[in-house]
């Protein structure tokens, strides 16, 4: 069996300290109405330069068939405050969206084996699952396998939301004692509210046969940016 191994890479963006790629980012506002927009991943960092490989190796034929599963290894954590002076305007989004070093949606390929025919993956090849104690994820990817889209859907951008720029706050779906009964995408923070504030991101791959056997990567960037 040839080895198909394809690498996701993660990336975090963080507004005040990120150069962005062109995904309505970049918080070029006149007044800011968020202070400290911090997404920490697991391990406690606040950087947008951190770094996570996710890799998914095929080298046996059952996983060809049933396509594995990540879980566990990428978990957003959010701490959004009021400025000094308070606005009461204070909206946030969260979103990802997927890049590559080749031409897209084609994955950047770092090798191919044997001589077989196939087609290089897109995209769309790799699905994603939100979820938290809370439900706030957007309620198209709220515990639900989505794949990346297989084409642009934010002017070149192939982007998923997990909190949508929206102009009004949005309700917490199903609180409970571990949730505040009120908005989600503004002032609060994963310190007092953990399930509302958490997201846990896993990731699924299920390629079959069709696809060149190889090497290949693609970028997933997490941004969280005010609205």
């Amino acid at each position: 069996m040839k080895l198909f191994l394809l690498i996701v890479i993660i990336f975090f963006q963080i507004p005040a300290f990120a150069q962005f790629l062109p995904c309505e980012c970049n918080l070029d506002l006149p007044a800011d109405d968020c202070q400290n927009m911090l997404a920490d991943p697991t391990v406690g960092l606040s950087y947008s330069s951190y770094m996570k490989p996710v890799e998914f190796k095929f080298d046996d034929m059952s996983d060809y068939y049933a396509g594995l599963n990540i879980s566990g290894q990428v978990q957003l954590r959010i701490n959004v405050k009021d400025p000094a002076v308070p606005t009461g305007n204070c909206v946030w989004g969260l979103k990802m969206y997927i890049t590559t070093d080749d031409v897209a949606p084609n994955w950047k390929s770092w090798a191919t084996y044997g001589h077989g025919t196939g087609n290089p993956p897109l995209f769309n090849l790799l699905e994603v699952k939100v979820t938290n104690g809370c439900q706030t994820p957007d309620n198209l990817i709220d515990n639900t396998w989505v794949p990346f889209p297989a084409a642009p859907n934010y002017g070149p951008n192939y982007v998923i939301n997990i909190i949508d720029n929206l102009a009004q706050q949005l309700p917490c779906a199903n609180c409970g004692v571990a949730c505040r009964d009120q908005e989600v995408n503004t002032v609060g923070s994963f310190l007092t509210y953990y399930d509302q504030y958490t997201f846990n991101i896993d990731f699924k791959i299920k390629p079959g046969f069709s696809y060149i056997a190889g090497n290949y990567k693609v970028k997933v960037w997490f941004c969280i940016y005010e609205h």
